[in-house]
């Protein structure tokens, strides 16, 4: 299988959300949307040292911008305090 043929098929397994934003908010009519973002590896990069684990000032301006317009919860194993202390952020 050539490498275009492999992303043509990961395209249509785990198509991209932004592609399909319009078709999303068509089925999501009249119903509550929630945004889950996990920590570790997504809003993160994976490193070593898990006490330095940060997520950029690029990524927290992102979040806090989805977050004023869906309810927003970041999922992590670490714990609650943990999170809240790397997020920053009040209303997520």
């Amino acid at each position: 299988m050539t490498n275009f043929a492999i992303l043509n098929q990961e395209m249509v397994e785990h198509p991209s959300a932004l592609g399909s934003f319009d078709r999303m908010m068509k089925f999501a009519k009249g119903k509550r949307i929630v945004v889950f973002l996990d920590y570790d590896g997504t809003l993160s990069p994976i490193v070593d040292d898990l006490d330095r684990t940060l997520i950029s000032n690029e990524m927290r301006a992102a979040v806090r911008e989805v977050a004023k317009y869906l309810p927003t919860a970041v999922i992590s194993g670490r714990s609650r305090d943990k999170v809240k202390g790397f997020v920053l952020l009040s209303n997520v």
